[in-house]
């Protein structure tokens, strides 16, 4: 008995630590937005819990456990990727703030990276 609880403990400790790497599409809240510092969904990341922000001038970055690139930075002109997390409508990120200039969109329940106009230089976005 001993033994299988000492494997079952050392089971749920790899599981948790096995989780515990970097930010991905599942830490979106159901029709939330999430925006990360690096590509391809890496290092930190904003939740936007569902809102368009009109000024991401305020808005930082954050991870789980307090780790990762770009950690406590603010997401205006810091933003690498996009993930539109279970929006169906997708997600728009502008150039400037409320929602003006050029802009990219991230389709409906899906990622994207910032292309070369919009990457470290974003503003605002929103759900469509």
């Amino acid at each position: 008995m001993k033994r299988l609880v000492v494997s079952g403990l050392a089971g749920a400790v790899a599981l948790t630590i096995g989780s515990m790497g970097t930010a991905s599409a599942s830490d979106c809240t159901e029709g939330a937005a999430c925006i990360y510092y690096n590509s391809n969904l890496g290092g930190a990341f904003a939740n936007d819990n569902g809102d368009n922000i009109d000024d991401y001038g305020t808005w930082k970055f954050y991870y789980s456990s307090g780790t990762g690139a770009g950690y406590l930075q603010y997401v205006k002109n810091n933003a690498a990727s996009i993930d539109s997390g279970n929006d169906a409508g997708g997600y728009r990120v502008y150039y400037n703030s409320n929602y003006a200039g050029v802009y990219q969109t991230i389709g409906g329940n899906s990622w994207a990276n910032l292309n070369s106009q919009l990457k470290n230089n974003n503003a605002s976005g929103r759900h469509l």
